[in-house]
């Protein structure tokens, strides 16, 4: 449905934020981040946004909708959603390329048994949300490469 959606689409806006931005604002309010980017991108401006959810975008001065479950119910909320949802995966499946062996590719992030098992087996790296408790867990056990005891 992507490429559908992308060349049947009047415009398509993607909205990016950090880790930073995560590890500050908390999941949600950085998704909400996101979405206040993706519409700003937007080579037109809509009449009217609908939220995916049970509120407005923050600083965005546009008309605005939220509606629960938007992407179930909305065709243009689910569209918004496949394009973010793919770009994502995509994104993570070329951070799997840069560091083999997290298996980015194949979790997409979210954390499972194979991401944690990594995160605890290799330690975490700068893309990884560093608020989470796996990375704060695994930070504690990695050694401390600086103040080792050579004798």
């Amino acid at each position: 449905m992507f490429d559908s959606i992308r060349e049947c689409a009047v415009a398509v806006g993607v909205g990016q934020v950090e880790v930073a931005d995560i590890d500050r604002l908390n999941v949600y309010w950085a998704a909400m981040l996101a979405r206040k980017r993706a519409v700003e991108v937007l080579m037109l401006s809509p009449a009217q946004v609908l939220v995916d959810g049970r509120r407005r975008i923050k600083g965005l001065d546009l008309p605005q909708t939220p509606v629960v479950e938007g992407d179930r119910l909305l065709p243009s909320v689910a569209a918004a959603s496949i394009i973010a949802k793919v770009t994502r995966d995509r994104m993570m499946e070329k951070l799997a390329e840069v560091h083999p062996g997290y298996g980015f590719e194949q979790h997409k992030g979210y954390g499972t048994l194979r991401h944690l098992t990594a995160l605890a087996q290799l330690g975490p790296l700068v893309v990884h949300r560093h608020s989470f408790m796996p990375v704060i867990t695994a930070e504690r056990r990695q050694p401390d490469l600086f103040h080792v005891d050579i004798g």
